[in-house]
């Protein structure tokens, strides 16, 4: 499974993809569909999950798996964005989901997690379970066991992102055309010197994160819209049309406009 530069990316093409943020992963892989939480997701971190649920919303009829395990503790907040979510989308859930399974952990958080279905209409089967191969296996998905293990060390790979790195990446799904570091540290709460570090300690630099931004999102550019090439390079923040064709180049050795053709015809 290949992780999408963007929630933007993960939306225009989810099928074999996934997206991560500090305390979520959302990944499809063909008829099922899979959210993972952890640790304490924000207000803010969950209303970017529920903008990810607009590729769910347009796909064929499929299955659901939500794995809250890991999740430690409950932001009502964010309780509410989900809530708020599944009334306001409940037409077009019930359209595209066969059946949802939960996955929870043992114990009061575990409680309230399973607590999320009891307040919302359940117009499809939806069970809840403590171990995701039985859920899975409910869910009819081949190999449940093998599914649920590579489920595990998938999640794991995700967690073990620098929080700092991943924190970056979604100021850019905010601010790329316009952004430098010292804007994006004040946004981040730490000093230039220190985002920096923490960057070069993860194996990239801000600029790296910054290019790969950029091009992640010319990419959903050329190949959902009829923007022209010039206003595209000046969305994506490049300083002139000759600069946005040279890191196209660079990245796939083809022009912005063959790009767009190649990017058509997958």
């Amino acid at each position: 499974m290949q992780a999408a530069a963007s929630i933007d990316e993960f939306i225009a093409e989810p099928d074999g993809r996934f997206v991560a943020d500090q305390h979520f992963l959302y990944a499809c892989e063909g008829r099922l569909w899979t959210q993972v939480m952890w640790g304490r997701p924000s207000e803010v971190e969950t209303a970017r999950l529920v903008r990810a649920y607009a590729a769910e919303l347009r796909a064929r009829r499929h299955l659901s798996l939500f794995d809250g395990r890991r999740i430690e503790s409950i932001d009502p907040r964010a309780f509410a964005v989900l809530v708020d979510f599944w009334r306001r989308e409940a037409r077009g859930i019930v359209a595209v989901v066969d059946r949802i399974a939960l996955v929870r952990a043992e114990g009061l958080v575990g409680a309230i997690v399973a607590g999320f279905f009891h307040v919302l209409p359940q117009p499809f089967p939806t069970r809840v379970f403590t171990c995701p191969a039985a859920a899975l296996d409910w869910l009819g998905w081949r190999d449940a066991a093998a599914t649920a293990a590579h489920l595990d060390a998938f999640v794991a790979a995700a967690v073990a992102v620098d929080p700092v790195v991943r924190a970056v990446r979604n100021h850019f799904t905010c601010d790329l055309a316009g952004t430098t570091i010292d804007r994006a540290a004040r946004r981040l709460g730490v000093s230039a010197r220190v985002l920096q570090r923490r960057l070069r300690d993860a194996g990239t630099t801000f600029r790296d994160e910054h290019k790969r931004a950029q091009l992640a999102h010319a990419d959903a550019l050329l190949r959902d819209t009829d923007l022209e090439i010039s206003r595209i390079a000046l969305e994506c923040g490049f300083a002139s049309i000759q600069h946005f064709s040279n890191a196209v180049r660079r990245l796939t050795g083809t022009s912005p406009s063959q790009r767009r053709r190649d990017l058509r015809a997958r």
